[in-house]
């Protein structure tokens, strides 16, 4: 089996669980203040970020 597919199924799970998280902490977040409402948007841009972060960290 192909170690690089293991490691884009990893990281792409793991980006996944972190997108999940970070959504629902921004959720909860807005109820409590407006300024959060930054954050409205999906985050494609910190999901890219995350997602090149666990690239580097794997390789």
């Amino acid at each position: 089996m192909d170690m690089n597919n293991i490691h884009d199924g990893f990281a792409f799970s793991l980006m996944v669980t972190i997108a999940k998280w970070f959504k629902g902490k921004v959720l909860k977040q807005q109820k409590e203040s407006s300024r959060w409402l930054l954050f409205e948007r999906p985050p494609t841009l910190l999901l890219l970020f995350y997602c090149m972060l666990i690239k580097m960290m794997i390789v």
